[in-house]
């Protein structure tokens, strides 16, 4: 499931095809919130930083996949954000 990638591309590349459009999903629409975002993998996910901070981590494991917004990101960006 992506332990050794070194990019978010060689993570999806990794795993379930079921998982990977909905992660690639996830990936444009930050990217297209915050253009400005950075890729990297950190604790083994996808993570796109924001101003040196990981802004969002999204996984995916054998049965289900996780999305984890950083706190800080949820109150600073909380006007973009809706339900």
């Amino acid at each position: 499931m992506g332990d050794k990638a070194t990019s978010i591309d060689a993570y999806l590349d990794g795993i379930d095809p079921a998982f990977r459009a909905e992660l690639e999903r996830i990936r444009a629409l930050v990217t297209r919130l915050v253009p400005s975002v950075e890729e990297t993998i950190s604790y083994r996910m996808p993570t796109l930083t924001y101003k040196g901070r990981a802004l969002v981590f999204f996984t995916a494991s054998k049965k289900h996949m996780s999305f984890y917004p950083s706190s800080w990101a949820i109150e600073e960006l909380k006007d973009r954000l809706s339900d």
